[in-house]
């Protein structure tokens, strides 16, 4: 069980997934993005209040190698935003800076430092399979219009597994591949979600 009034996000989550912290085991998330998340924050007595499985993660986070259940993943985000009190715009900005973190990781930097945005998103589903298991991504890169590139990503996912605020959140880390990629004035807007994942547009100038 989850204290709701200390933890009223992560509680909101855990009770639209069909067994709560056990649901979809084999749906995993790549331990460097807890992670990198957790990175020079401070550990809150509150967390000694979460569920075993999210204490020990923030006591201990996850080697950036390992693999976790992508529900713990996102739920451990969540406590830590339900323990800071975060807004939303303030965990748009955590993800932001914790996207630019990780891009820059040497794990990550030959996959997200490439050539061109159109080639960062042609090789995606390569890049997010770092990151991913269980949770497919596909891309569509679009031809030139009036000096602009665009495209078009989704994402899907087994039922509630990702909730909009999440993929509000990794629109975020898309931009930053683009960004990283050398796109300029780069532009992601999340056009579409539902409970079994969302589309992405996606635009740029190189």
């Amino acid at each position: 069980m989850i204290d709701a009034t200390r933890f009223p996000r992560t509680a909101n989550y855990l009770a639209g997934l069909p067994r709560g912290m056990r649901s979809y085991p084999t749906a995993l998330a790549k331990g460097s993005i807890l992670r990198t998340a957790l990175h020079g924050r401070a550990w809150r007595a509150e967390y000694a209040h979460a569920p075993t499985e999210l204490r020990r993660l923030l006591e201990s986070p996850p080697l950036a190698v390992a693999w976790i259940p992508e529900v713990h993943s996102v739920a451990a985000h969540h406590i830590v935003a339900d323990a800071e009190g975060m807004s939303d715009e303030d965990v748009m900005r955590w993800m932001r800076d914790s996207f630019n973190r990780l891009a820059s990781s040497t794990m990550y930097r030959a996959v997200a430092y490439l050539a061109s945005p159109t080639l960062a998103l042609r090789t995606a589903s390569l890049s997010w399979g770092l990151l991913h298991k269980g949770l497919p991504l596909t891309s569509q890169v679009h031809r030139e219009s009036r000096g602009r590139r665009t495209a078009e990503l989704r994402v899907r996912h087994p039922a509630n597994l990702w909730v909009d605020l999440v993929h509000r959140s990794s629109a975020e880390g898309f931009k930053v591949v683009l960004e990283s990629s050398g796109g300029m004035n780069v532009r992601v807007d999340v056009d579409q979600v539902d409970a079994l994942g969302a589309r992405y547009s996606c635009s740029w100038d190189e």
